[in-house]
């Protein structure tokens, strides 16, 4: 059973529209005006290290890739409405 990937620090995280050029893009929170990116150093890269790991091409098939997915972010959404 494959182990789950360690949570990604972002250092300095902050609206994605005031990241600076070299910092992480990923969204971390927020959506719209008001999305949070990682903003962790990213070199000439889009992403940080960590984000790039986690965003690699699925190995699985696109049907079953995309079921994971909605399901994430279903569970997303729901622990995002919990109290």
């Amino acid at each position: 059973m494959a182990h789950p990937a360690p949570p990604v620090v972002s250092a300095a995280p902050r609206l994605w529209l005031t990241r600076k050029p070299g910092e992480c893009a990923f969204p971390i929170g927020g959506e719209g005006a008001t999305l949070i990116s990682c903003c962790n150093p990213s070199a000439r890269q889009t992403y940080c290290p960590a984000h790039r790991r986690l965003i690699r091409a699925p190995t699985e098939t696109g049907e079953r890739f995309v079921r994971g997915v909605l399901d994430w972010l279903n569970r997303q959404s729901a622990r995002d409405a919990a109290p």
